[in-house]
């Protein structure tokens, strides 16, 4: 609804004419609505306590480095804490490390698969 109210603001004068505004700021909220869970539907990327509760069938634990195998190196512990203790985003990230976002979306990638793949080894 925020989001709604924001773009009314930025249009006032446009929409100040409009005939019915009531009816605009319905269909607005509605196509934000649809957009967000088209977005979400989309989205490929799970939290890496998911992936982590999926590999030890739901024994997640609050602590990331009490989950995290001891076979990852500093490198991958350093990203995968930077996503998800301290909830970075893939961008900010980046800068920090000085690599590309395509960069920092890979490492991530690869450093879950590594730490489920070291979680799957550990269980057999």
């Amino acid at each position: 609804m925020q989001e709604t109210f924001l773009i009314l603001l930025c249009k006032i004068e446009e929409l100040s004419r409009h005939p019915n505004l009531a009816g605009w700021l319905y269909k607005t909220a509605q196509n934000l609505a649809k957009r967000e869970l088209h977005s979400a539907r989309h989205s490929r990327e799970l939290p890496l306590n998911e992936d982590i509760a999926a590999a030890r069938a739901g024994d997640v634990r609050d602590d990331l480095f009490e989950v995290l195998p001891s076979g990852l190196s500093a490198a991958e512990r350093d990203i995968l804490t930077r996503r998800y203790l301290r909830r970075m985003p893939h961008e900010e990230i980046a800068d920090e490390l000085g690599i590309s976002t395509a960069t920092c979306h890979m490492r991530l990638h690869r450093a879950r698969q590594h730490a489920l793949g070291l979680l799957n080894r550990d269980e057999k």
